[in-house]
């Protein structure tokens, strides 16, 4: 997680909400490229929130098909795939 970009919390920002921007700007910038193994409780320490909001905004970037969730295996952000490359170009 050392190629992790923190930002300040933003007043009115939720815990949940934070640890999610994060989460998804580094993603969306390539900071965290695909393929990349995530760690609940390694990105909890990082951004020094508790489990249960790194949880819930791995589950929000694995519905938008950013991020893989493995059972017994691990979480790891999405490679991109050539036929949504099309879709993706405005998204990344």
């Amino acid at each position: 997680m050392e190629n992790l970009e923190l930002f300040e919390k933003a007043p009115n920002e939720t815990v949940r909400e934070y640890a999610y921007r994060v989460l998804y700007e580094n993603i969306m910038s390539l900071k965290l490229p695909p393929g990349t193994a995530m760690s609940e409780q390694e990105l909890s320490g990082v951004l020094n929130v508790s489990r249960t909001p790194v949880r819930e905004a791995f589950i929000r970037l694995s519905q938008k098909g950013l991020l893989e969730i493995l059972p017994q295996r691990g979480t790891f952000v999405s490679k991109i795939h050539t036929e949504q490359l099309a879709e993706f170009r405005f998204f990344r």
